[in-house]
């Protein structure tokens, strides 16, 4: 396995793959800032198997591990070879589509692996409403980045959630893309989010568990709410069985759409 030392470098291996014109799927998705983050933080590996090649972002403990295939039978072949080769290595594999899409999918994971959990994309079509601002919400500050991720690792599963890296809180926070909440100097609730011309994307919405039914919670979506009010999507991810998010959500105008994060690992173990 290779450490990727320049961007470039990935852009590359993938473009090898697609030059194959053998087919292409894959679960990858390049975001130049975000990869090169990785980069820099020297957590990006590369692995070649016949004609799929893996991309792997190494943690504490465990591994993300993407890949770009030509073929569902060449992925079938390259994951069994891969997940042997690392059997000793806790890895978890991300595969997002629609029920049809995934259910080709789920005949080579589910064969090889076990389901961690799944998630459902949820959205709703922005229209136009009166905002309910509080002063009790503002834009974080640099200085808050570090206590963010004692937050973000403390009450949320590193496994599913992908936490950021501080550089990546820090760059969020510039964009004014993290909205607190905050009582004698702690944060007590918190939004990070994402957006683009046409969609905002909500990442984390966190309320610490003493302030839940405090309306903190409703606070931050209608700041959240007014910061996306020129785009026209809102969207997230929600575990499947969040029973409890998906009716919140769902109260605020958000539906479960025809989307899924099926979540493997090679490990007996599932979501709590």
């Amino acid at each position: 396995m290779n450490q990727v030392l320049i961007i470039d470098k990935l852009v590359s291996s993938i473009a090898e793959i697609r030059d194959l014109k053998k087919g292409f799927i894959t679960n990858f998705y390049l975001d130049i800032p975000k990869h090169s983050l990785w980069v820099n933080k020297g957590a990006l590996y590369i692995e070649r198997t016949s004609d799929t090649l893996f991309i792997v972002k190494k943690n504490d403990t465990f591994w993300n591990v993407f890949f770009c295939s030509t073929t569902l039978e060449e992925l079938s072949h390259s994951l069994q070879k891969f997940n042997e080769k690392y059997k000793d290595i806790f890895l978890m594999y991300d595969v997002v589509g629609n029920e049809r899409m995934l259910v080709l999918y789920k005949e080579i994971f589910d064969s090889q692996m076990d389901e961690y959990c799944s998630l459902v994309r949820m959205s709703k079509i922005n229209t136009e409403q009166e905002y309910m601002l509080s002063d009790d919400v503002r834009v974080a500050s640099m200085l808050q980045a570090s206590e963010l991720c004692d937050i973000l690792n403390n009450y949320f599963d590193e496994k599913t959630e992908q936490i950021p890296y501080i550089e990546e809180i820090l760059s969020l926070i510039e964009k004014e893309n993290v909205l607190v909440c905050e009582h004698e100097g702690k944060i007590i609730g918190f939004v990070i989010f994402e957006k683009s011309l046409k969609t905002l994307y909500l990442r984390y919405w966190f309320v610490h568990p003493k302030y839940r039914n405090m309306k903190v919670g409703s606070k931050l979506l209608n700041h959240f709410f007014y910061c996306g009010k020129d785009c026209k999507r809102h969207q997230l991810w929600v575990i499947k069985t969040n029973d409890n998010a998906i009716v919140r959500y769902d109260h605020y105008g958000f539906k479960v759409e025809n989307l899924f994060d099926l979540v493997y690992t090679n490990k007996k173990i599932k979501y709590q």
